[in-house]
């Protein structure tokens, strides 16, 4: 590497560091997404079909949007937003990266709301943080 990147340039080793990641030549340590290590896929590993099964076609009309998540604080703070929240939060996650004022517009509700909701998710958020903290304490 020392030969094709000039060390002492960081935009010039990060641009070799990328061009051996994408060829393969990274180290397993390395594999990482939101800092938890991943590993290399084992020989053999075949992946799931993608295409929906029948519960996963049935459920989003039977189980509410804010309980269909699988950890507790996402159900709790998702259960806490009236509708229309619900609805301009959904719009906004599942069009990431997508800023809150946009998400208004794709539900037809305006900038206002949309800030109104962010800052509520964060409220929850910390809300969620502080009951689970008592919660331990008194444990």
């Amino acid at each position: 590497m020392g030969a094709e990147a000039d060390l002492t340039a960081d935009q010039s080793v990060r641009r070799v560091l990328i061009r051996y990641a994408r060829q393969g030549c990274d180290s397993e340590r390395d594999h990482q997404v939101r800092g938890a290590s991943i590993g290399y896929i084992p020989d053999g590993w075949e992946q799931r079909d993608t295409v929906p099964g029948p519960e996963d076609l049935v459920i989003p009309r039977l189980v509410p949007w804010a309980q269909q998540f699988e950890t507790a604080p996402v159900r709790y703070v998702a259960g806490q937003l009236n509708e229309q929240e619900q609805a301009l939060v959904r719009a906004w996650s599942e069009n990431h990266p997508l800023p809150w004022p946009k998400a208004s517009d794709l539900v037809q509700q305006d900038e206002a709301q949309g800030e109104r909701a962010r800052r509520k998710l964060i409220r929850l958020g910390k809300e969620w943080r502080r009951r689970e903290n008592n919660r331990r304490e008194l444990s």
